[in-house]
């Protein structure tokens, strides 16, 4: 397919729009049925979904999709969209910021992932990376920083083994975004370290991280799971990992 950068901003901006419309939000935020992973899916979610199905019909795009609520759809494609319309649900619902859409383009699997598009929703900030072409950020292509910020954005739950809790002591300031995809998106741009979900509470799917997993690899840096090895999941979102992200690999000495 050519490049969809052009059809990727169109749907962020559109969600984006849907979001920020007058509207109640609560009432936006209900659980109206269950995620392929049987996780909870609310009305803003299924309208997201509609807008990304549509476009990918609309436009003929030559891809599967995989999505949060209706999972794998095979539409007969070597290559598959996985899509997280709005990652960080929560955030909407209670008007804090930081929510996002994922996209990737992959083959068989993460690993696999040729194109990568995130989108502040909140912002449209948004950050985009072809395999081999490096990162861009809203038009200009990313650079990294001179120096580390020290920053280390965490989901911790129960579980915690001495290697994590010795990995996370490393930093200077922590924070939490409530949104994967953004997360990784701001390790693969260097302002923050490191992006890390881990314990028996903090697993992530494909959709989450499709994105910015290929993101972050690709300005070289690295990405594990709970295990210490590199990090990676197939098609089924039901599927899920714990997740180590860092903009290199010296911050991950010790761990792996």
């Amino acid at each position: 397919m050519e490049d969809p950068l052009k059809h990727f901003l169109q749907i962020g901006a559109e969600i984006s729009q849907m979001i920020m419309s007058p509207q109640d939000k609560l009432k936006m935020g209900e659980e109206i049925g269950k995620a392929a992973d049987g996780s909870p899916t609310s009305l803003v979610d299924k309208r997201a979904e509609e807008i990304v199905l549509r476009a990918v019909e609309e436009n003929d795009f030559d891809l599967n999709v995989v999505t949060e609520d209706k999972g794998i759809i095979n539409r007969g494609k070597k290559r598959s969209l996985v899509v997280d319309p709005i990652d960080g649900t929560y955030n909407v619902v209670h008007g804090i910021p930081a929510y996002a859409i994922s996209m990737a383009v992959v083959e068989r699997d993460i690993s696999s992932a040729e194109i990568g598009f995130v989108m502040n929703l909140a912002s449209r900030d948004w950050y985009y990376a072809v395999r081999g072409k490096g990162l861009i950020m809203n038009g200009r292509k990313v650079t990294q920083p001179p120096k580390r910020s020290g920053a280390f954005l965490v989901h911790l739950s129960q579980g915690l083994d001495r290697r994590s809790l010795k990995l996370i002591s490393r930093a200077r300031k922590y924070r939490y975004l409530g949104c994967a995809a953004l997360e990784l998106a701001l390790v693969a741009t260097g302002s923050v370290d490191v992006a890390a979900h881990l314990g028996r509470a903090a697993p992530l799917r494909n959709i989450d991280v499709a994105a910015g997993v290929m993101m972050v690899r690709e300005v070289g840096g690295r990405v594990i799971d709970g295990s210490g090895k590199e990090f990676n999941l197939g098609l089924d979102p039901r599927e899920k990992k714990n997740m180590i992200a860092a903009y290199s690999s010296e911050i991950l000495e010790g761990y792996i």
